[in-house]
This record gives C-alpha cells, structure tokens and sequence, in this order.
C-alpha cells in the first residue's frame, strides 16, 4: 500500500527539519496506519456480514421453491 502524498511529505520534511519534527511524523505516520488498519478492518467485517445477509436469504428463497 502505497503512502498517502501527506504522510510523505510529513516524512520528507522531517528528515530536514531534525530529531523532533522526525519524531512527530512517525507518529503521525503510526496514527495514519492505524487508522487505515480500522478502515481496512471494517471494510472486512462489513463485507463479511454482507454475504452472510446473501447466504440466508439464498437459503430462505430456496425453500420457498
């Protein structure tokens, strides 16, 4: 997955700004990837539950045959 074009430019910054701006974009970068991680996680769970919804109502349309 590729960096969102903020979190690499917070990278490049810091990297010349010095220790404490360096250190402030990782964490910045941490909270982004956490946050993507919740994203990508719900984005699962929903989809699990969507077709778990398709395969009971498959079966019920199945036994109304």
């Amino acid at each position: 997955m590729r960096l969102p074009h903020v979190a690499s430019n917070a990278l490049i910054a810091a990297s010349s700004a010095g220790k404490p701006a360096s250190i402030a974009a990782r964490r910045d970068l941490q909270v982004l990837l956490v946050a993507q991680t919740v994203e990508i996680y719900y984005a699962y769970r929903t989809m699990q539950l969507r077709v778990r919804i398709a395969e009971d109502n498959a079966a019920i349309q199945q036994r109304s045959l």
